[in-house]
């Protein structure tokens, strides 16, 4: 019976494999250009926004910094969230270093024990966030100053920080030992820590160009045009509009395409921020190693965004934006549309990186492999 079991499960992967093989072909010309949009997104706002972060984030790592910090306020974190006191510095540097920063950085806490994977994936939802260079590279230009994009990263910290209060009053956590470890500066580390940055650059630029493709397909459907409309006259929004927040659902590099025409979106951008996007859930799942159980990961993080918009709405109410703030949002609307640099069908730009890129990765892949294999003889 499970021997049926396992041929039934390959042959439906084989069909379903060659049943995306088909569309492939048959949509290649959109995949091109859903891949292309992509790309410019990942040179254009990813890497130049997260760059710098990653690197300082696995500078503070290496050297020791986090550990005096975790002994210095390890205790009063510990009060305040009922969480373990060694999880301090990793949860304020996940609020602002980038969405799989946390979850790396949490694993190999979690790799000794029963209870390991149900564990990982409750601190880790709550150690998420995209931080601010992302949400300045990403949504900051369409706006004449930071002030939406305060809001927006409080209003992701705060949902945060209330789950994480909720959370240490209801779930057990086993607490590491606290300690702290000389701190060390070195060229060596600058050098170990810029090359580890880059390859998780890496990662996450693949990842989005590999959900890149199913979205261009899923856009061009008429079924799902269709779908985007009725959404549309039920929300009194555009087709396009709604189109963008579900392909910002899927892939959260999107929201930088998505129009913000006033102030009543910025609700919906902190929500979706702080969701986070199905694909950085599955790089989060990824970087785990599979310890991350995707279920509890994609409710707390969906809870995340509900309480995210919540609180970016009462900030609103509270503090609204200066007007000429939200007359500026009108007059970029359109130009938000459109990537902040384009190339010409013909350009061979495009296909260089990505090449590049690609050789890179699989450079990297095979350090690993042949490491690996040195180790094992």
């Amino acid at each position: 019976m499970m021997q049926r079991s396992i041929y039934s499960k390959a042959a439906l992967c084989c069909i379903l494999s060659f049943f995306f093989l088909i569309i492939c072909i048959g949509k290649a010309t959109i995949m091109q250009t859903a891949l292309t949009n992509s790309l410019t997104i990942c040179l254009t706002t990813i890497l130049p926004s997260l760059t710098a972060m990653m690197i300082l984030t696995r500078i503070l790592t290496e050297s020791g910094l986090l550990e005096q910090w975790n002994f210095l306020f390890g205790r009063l974190f510990h009060f305040l969230f009922r969480l373990p006191a060694n999880f301090c510095s990793i949860f304020f540097i996940s609020q602002i270093a980038g969405y799989p920063v946390g979850a790396a950085m949490l694993r190999p806490y979690f790799q000794t024990h029963a209870n390991a994977k149900k564990e990982l994936s409750a601190i880790t939802s709550v150690c998420f966030g995209g931080g601010p260079a992302f949400l300045i590279g990403t949504v900051g230009a369409q706006f004449s100053n930071h002030r939406p994009c305060m809001y927006l990263f409080l209003s992701g910290f705060l949902a945060n920080a209330l789950l994480a209060i909720v959370l240490g009053r209801c779930i057990s956590i086993s607490e590491p030992p606290l300690s702290a470890k000389p701190v060390s500066f070195s060229a060596e580390l600058l050098v170990s820590c810029t090359r580890q940055a880059s390859q998780n650059l890496l990662g996450v630029c693949s990842m989005i160009l590999c959900c890149a493709a199913p979205i261009g397909m899923l856009n061009s459907m008429s079924c799902w045009n269709w779908i985007s409309e009725q959404i549309a006259e039920f929300c009194t929004a555009s087709p396009r509009q709604v189109q963008t927040i579900c392909n910002t659902f899927l892939e959260i590099s999107n929201i930088c395409t998505l129009s913000v025409s006033d102030s009543h979106m910025l609700p919906i951008l902190a929500g979706l921020l702080s969701f986070g996007g199905i694909c950085v859930l599955l790089q989060v799942s990824a970087v785990t190693h599979g310890q991350c159980q995707f279920g509890i990961l994609f409710g707390m993080r969906f809870l995340a965004g509900c309480l995210s918009a919540g609180f970016c709405w009462l900030l609103l109410q509270l503090v609204p934006l200066p007007e000429a703030t939200t007359a500026s949002l009108s007059s970029s609307a359109q130009a938000v549309m459109s990537p902040a640099v384009s190339w010409s069908g013909n350009s061979c730009m495009p296909g260089l990186f990505l090449t590049f890129m690609i050789v890179l990765f699989l450079l990297s892949c095979d350090k690993k492999s042949s490491s690996s294999s040195t180790i094992y003889q």
